[in-house]
């Protein structure tokens, strides 16, 4: 269920969805991807892309989403349990206090604020909570060779981010209060 309304000075919209099973190729956008580059881009030395992330269209609009899937497959074919995701947008700043998914047999919590309300440099908050995450299945996604049996891990991490780009934000990070160390 999407509403559009078009006021001035923004457009306002409310966006609802509730879904057993979510995956990219259920969405009409799926298949219009950009027409691949004949030239391919030099590789980056950096971890976090340098690429920009325009931050611009939350000062066009006014609005809320309220998202339920109960299973989301990722891209990469990695499923995303028990999604929650509610936020506003709101005078150029998005607000998401529930974050939610169980991932990796364990459950991720968030709240998001990300405010693109100045003329450059987004602000970004993020307040994270991990619980009960399969190590092996970490490390099998960071590409870790390490035998680990039956390691779980839970933390924690409140993070100020601030930039355009993830290198930025990862430039920037600081984080607000220490991590619990990994659990056995």
């Amino acid at each position: 269920e999407v509403a559009i309304t078009p006021t001035k000075p923004r457009q306002k919209f409310v966006a609802k969805l509730v879904a057993p099973t979510l995956s990219r190729a259920d969405l009409p956008i799926a298949g219009k991807a950009a027409p691949a580059v004949a030239k391919a881009a030099s590789k980056s030395i950096y971890i976090f892309s340098e690429e920009i992330i325009d931050s611009s269209a939350l000062k066009t609009v006014d609005g809320s989403v309220d998202w339920t899937i109960d299973s989301l497959v990722l891209t990469d074919g990695r499923k995303l349990d028990h999604v929650r995701f509610q936020a506003t947008v709101l005078n150029g700043v998005l607000d998401a206090p529930v974050v939610q998914a169980g991932i990796f047999g364990g459950a991720v919590s968030a709240r998001l604020k990300i405010d693109a309300s100045r003329d450059k440099d987004a602000v970004v908050n993020v307040h994270l909570d991990a619980k009960g995450l399969d190590l092996a299945a970490l490390f099998a996604v960071a590409r870790v060779n390490r035998e680990v049996r039956g390691g779980k891990t839970s933390d924690n991490a409140d993070l100020a981010l601030r930039g355009a780009s993830p290198r930025q934000w990862a430039r920037t990070a600081a984080r607000r209060r220490p991590s619990r160390p990994w659990s056995r």
